[in-house]
């Protein structure tokens, strides 16, 4: 899926930008 890829890159990014918003390892 297309949209699962892009939730993956999203995240990547959001982990940079914002560690305090995703509380996964």
């Amino acid at each position: 899926m297309l949209n699962l890829k892009a939730v993956i890159l999203a995240a990547g990014e959001g982990k940079r930008l914002r560690p305090f918003t995703y509380s996964e390892p």
